[in-house]
């Protein structure tokens, strides 16, 4: 039980909140083709980079909780595919 509690569920909690805010990313980039005046526009970029910095964060706690190897190497993958 402990492995579920101090473990997995602490993962799965950083990537539910990684999920979460991609799709906030998503939304306000729809938003943006969609508005005409620059102060919402300006909202949604704010918006935009909050996530952002959210996932960033995220992905930084993740990166500490990865214990193997193989882990770390996929860990490292994602991170690539992110930054292009």
């Amino acid at each position: 039980m402990a492995l579920i509690n101090e473990d997995r569920f602490p993962k799965v909690r950083l990537v539910s909140d990684v999920k979460d805010a991609v799709n906030l990313q998503a939304r306000a980039s729809r938003n943006l083709l969609l508005m005409d005046e620059a102060a919402d526009r300006d909202k949604e970029i704010k918006t935009i980079a909050e996530q952002r910095a959210l996932v960033t964060e995220r992905y930084a706690t993740l990166e500490k909780m990865l214990p193997t190897e193989e882990g770390k190497r996929l860990f490292a993958k994602l991170q690539a595919e992110r930054a292009d």
